[in-house]
This record gives C-alpha cells, sequence and structure tokens, in this order.
C-alpha cells in the first residue's frame, strides 16, 4: 500500500509554471559542447535582432537560460526561454535544449520530475 502511494505522489504534475527565482532550480547537466551553435545567435545579432553582451577579450556572447519541465519519464513537458530581448534566440534555445533531450544527448531518465534550468552562452 506504501509503494501505491508513494508511485501515486510522484505522478502528481508539477506546477506547469517555474518559479519567480530561477535560481533554485536544479541545473540540467548539459554536455560541454552545448555552446557550440552558435551561427544562429550570431546571426540574429549581426540582422539587428538582438543584441550581444562584449566579453573583454572582444569577443560577443549572447546568454540564454531555459527553464525545463521535465516528466516521471525524463521527457521535457515545458521549455520556457527567460527573456532576454531576443525572442528568436530565446526560442532556438528552448528548442535546442529541448532537441538535446529528446534526442539522448542530455540524459534525464535518472532525473526526478519537476523543473530545472539550462544555460546555453553562444561566444564569438
Amino acid at each position: 500500500m506504501i509503494a501505491l502511494l508513494l508511485f501515486a505522489a510522484l505522478q502528481v504534475p508539477a506546477a506547469e509554471t517555474p518559479p519567480a527565482d530561477w535560481t533554485a532550480l536544479p541545473l540540467l547537466p548539459l554536455p560541454e559542447n552545448a555552446g557550440e551553435r552558435i551561427t544562429y545567435a550570431r546571426a540574429e545579432v549581426a540582422a539587428g535582432r538582438c543584441k550581444a553582451d562584449p566579453l573583454p577579450d572582444g569577443r560577443s556572447q549572447v546568454v540564454a537560460p531555459v527553464a525545463l519541465l521535465l516528466a516521471a519519464d525524463g521527457t521535457v513537458r515545458r521549455a520556457l526561454p527567460q527573456a532576454i530581448d531576443c525572442p528568436t534566440v530565446e526560442q532556438y534555445t528552448a528548442g535546442y535544449v529541448s532537441t538535446m533531450v529528446r534526442t539522448g544527448t542530455v540524459r534525464t531518465a535518472s532525473l526526478r520530475p519537476g523543473w530545472y534550468k539550462a544555460t546555453i552562452t553562444y561566444q564569438w
């Protein structure tokens, strides 16, 4: 009976919106090379649709945080990009991280259901 109650408790869906303070969310473990896809972000900056942050060494970067709601089976139920005044890169990043989970590049099967955060930093 206790096992059944425990199983039922794990099936309760997490809140559909992440907490207001994302700093408390656990990190989604991304692979080291997750920021290699800079072409899209760089093109959006070049087209004037986004602004990049200058780095001291003369390079540029766009930092795109995403909150992901993982289901009990490790799939992404929702991907919510943080507003960075660049909607195209926000949505691209949410799709990119979701795809990494779906294709198994990011392993989520051992993670508990709930909200996680991931940040992709595009630098060039």
